[in-house]
């Protein structure tokens, strides 16, 4: 891997944990469980997926991930959504450890740039 795209994917890493440090849902110890639950539904989710034209896939789990933050809020979303893309790269895709730091911290970063682009559009 060259040293750029080490210190990027590291960033990246960095960045997703500060984000998930400040978005820790504070009601958690009382609503694991659905968090757990969306969780599993975002795993299975990455089952549901096709090709497309060009030969890549896609799946529906990035649209389960953002309705948990619409249901549960940004804090519970974001950590549903990377905690579903680790279990998920892991286990149903078998990625390198590599990908798997890179697409988990990559989602919990969209996750919460998506909700708070959708706050400013919300509120001006």
């Amino acid at each position: 891997m060259s040293p750029r795209l080490r210190a990027y994917v590291v960033a990246t890493g960095l960045a997703a944990v500060a984000v998930m440090a400040w978005a820790r849902p504070q009601d958690v110890a009382h609503a694991w469980g659905h968090y757990l639950a969306w969780a599993a539904m975002c795993v299975v989710s990455e089952g549901l997926w096709t090709r497309t034209e060009s030969g890549a896939t896609w799946s529906l789990a990035a649209t389960v991930g953002l309705a948990s933050v619409v249901v549960w809020g940004t804090g519970a979303g974001v950590w549903v959504s990377a905690l579903s893309t680790l279990v998920a790269d892991l286990l149903v895709h078998r990625k390198p450890a590599v990908r798997v730091a890179f697409n988990t911290g990559q989602i919990a970063l969209a996750t919460a740039l998506d909700h708070q682009e959708h706050a400013l559009l919300r509120f001006g």
